[in-house]
């Protein structure tokens, strides 16, 4: 058999190059994690329906499921291992007691099984989905155990039970790095090495990633977050930024055919609509609550300026900005991007591979002018 899947949307229509309604991977791969994309991608295949790519749901899911569920539980679980005494061996050895948690091993194994069998069926979002479940539990685990509260070495039965339980949290992450990793191979090799595991990870089968009686390894370096958060202004600043001419919502909706000779163009009187004017940058500030967007006030006519927020950070120093004459569009209503008020967007070309300039102009005008 063949697996076959539905199409998969973008914000209501269809992927076109032409009209500028896409995912743009080479400036994308650039600014965020390619395991972030992935995890989307995954969890909301079409696989018996079409489904849509929103960039606000793919913000939420990233932050409060892979993020939320995944990524704290392993954060918090090297964390706390970290913090307790060690010779540079795993601490949690002394503690670990894999026969005194059947119950749970009996639901991860539930879990583990549902996955594997998903995914010999190639129902991949299903198996993703049994996957998170072992990582919440795990969180679970963490929260009923508070081992945070045992941390200063004392030798109580309460205090062994607890960091009992943060062993078996620190196997569920092991076990985690090998099931996830047909998904965030990334990540899923970056969590391997913080464990502090020897072993070629791909030489670990499904069935065996969360053997309770493996060694634990150790990894002296300090645990790092393995995402983070995303922010959706800034994700939306940057593709308006990268898109001068993104094709109106209602051509999404229509479907594109190579024989069709007036494919990707839009009507004068569409475009006429775009106010697009010359502007010299006075000053670029550091974003307060974004960490990839300029804060750009742009002089735009005899003693007046405007605000524009622009997701340029990474790709031009502030100090260059400054001083160039620049094109942007002066009628784009004005919106807030984390808290500060944009009210243009510059125009830039993007070469596809990752090569982004700003438009700007080869003689001086006068700030203003209108660009025809």
């Amino acid at each position: 058999n063949v697996p076959a899947n539905e199409y998969l949307m973008l914000q209501g229509g269809q992927f076109s190059k032409s009209r500028k309604h896409g995912v743009w991977l080479p400036s994308f791969l650039e600014r965020f994690d390619p395991d972030t994309l992935r995890y989307y991608l995954s969890i909301n295949m079409p696989e018996g329906h079409d489904s849509d790519f929103r960039w606000d749901e793919f913000v939420d899911r990233v932050n409060n499921e892979l993020i939320a569920t995944y990524g704290n539980f392993v954060h918090r679980v090297l964390t706390l291992a970290h913090m307790l005494p060690n010779d540079g061996t795993n601490p949690l050895t002394g503690f670990d007691s894999p026969d005194s948690h059947t119950d749970t091993r009996k639901i991860v194994d539930n879990h583990l099984d549902e996955a594997i069998d998903s995914m010999e069926h190639q129902r991949f979002k299903e198996a993703l989905r049994s996957i998170m479940s072992i990582a919440q539990l795990g969180n679970s685990i963490l929260q009923q155990a508070a081992p945070w509260k045992h941390l200063d070495g004392e030798d109580t039965p309460e205090a062994r039970a607890s960091l009992s339980s943060l062993a078996l949290a620190w196997r569920l992450c092991r076990g985690l790095a090998v099931t996830l990793r047909p998904f965030i191979p990334f990540q899923s090799d970056r969590l391997w090495r913080m464990l502090g595991e020897v072993s070629d990870i791909d030489s670990i089968l499904l069935d065996d990633a969360f053997d309770l009686n493996s060694t634990l390894h150790w990894n002296a370096s300090e645990p790092v977050p393995l995402f983070e958060r995303l922010d959706l202004d800034t994700i939306i600043a940057t593709e308006e930024s990268l898109i001068d001419n993104e094709g109106d919502s209602k051509d999404n909706d229509q479907s594109e055919s190579p024989d069709d000779s007036e494919a990707g163009y839009i009507e004068f009187e569409d475009f006429i609509k775009v106010e697009m004017k010359t502007g010299k940058i006075l000053s670029v500030d550091d974003h307060p609550d974004a960490d990839k967007l300029y804060v750009i006030t742009i002089e735009d006519g005899p003693e007046t300026t405007r605000t524009v927020c622009a997701g340029l950070k990474g790709i031009y120093e502030s100090s260059d900005l400054v001083g160039k004459n620049v094109v942007y569009v002066a009628n784009l209503k004005p919106r807030k991007l984390r808290g500060v008020l944009s009210e243009g967007m510059l125009l830039a070309a993007d070469d596809g591979d990752g090569g982004v300039s700003i438009l700007t102009l080869d003689v001086e005008m006068p700030p203003g002018s209108v660009v025809r």
